[in-house]
């Protein structure tokens, strides 16, 4: 029998002897369930890291590890992206993984990026690379519509451009550098 986890889309918990705490922008510590800066401690965390000259940890012993997330009641980590992949709409935080969780949803569309690119407005706003699953003729019109009754407004993205894959970084993760300037250069 396969182990089944009651929170099948949490990173689990801790393990014993590594300590984690989630913090908000000023370094204090958030209830429960809400999302803030995961920070980790514990003996087996590194100090230092190969070609990165500041240390990553802070004077009291905790890595700052970059990703936002929360913990629920029963103790569960969840993840719910890079911070520096937050896309910040005019004060409004827009986490770019439940975009693409959103998008991925909606019939047609066989992968998906989301990231922040520059706006006059609102400082930045969402925008979307999309592979379409093969026959698919979906619009950008078609999927900001799909989009309307799954997301918030302010996160469906204002620009779309359809790529044949989403572009990977040679270590094969999303590479959101690259998709921003897809958008830059209006391809």
């Amino acid at each position: 029998d396969a182990a089944i986890s009651i929170y099948p889309k949490s990173q689990g918990k801790p393990i014993p002897g590594m300590h984690l705490k989630i913090v908000d922008d000023d370094g204090r510590e958030v209830a429960d369930g809400i999302v803030g800066s995961i920070y980790l401690k514990g003996a087996n965390i590194c100090e230092y890291y190969y070609n990165i000259d500041s240390p990553l940890i802070t004077p009291d012993g905790w890595l700052d590890t970059g990703d936002m997330g929360y913990i629920n009641e029963d103790s569960y980590v969840f993840i719910v992206d890079r911070k520096k992949d937050m896309i910040n709409r005019g004060g409004e935080k827009i986490w770019c993984t439940d975009v693409e969780n959103e998008l991925l949803s909606l019939e047609g569309i066989k992968d998906t990026a989301v990231v922040g690119i520059p706006n006059g407005v609102y400082g930045e706003v969402a925008a979307a690379v999309v592979v379409l699953e093969k026959g698919s003729r979906l619009t950008e019109e078609e999927i900001k519509i799909g989009l309307k009754n799954r997301l918030a407004k302010f996160k469906i993205p204002e620009k779309v451009i359809f790529v044949d894959e989403v572009p990977k970084t040679p270590g094969l993760k999303t590479d959101k550098n690259y998709i921003r300037t897809l958008f830059e250069k209006g391809n």
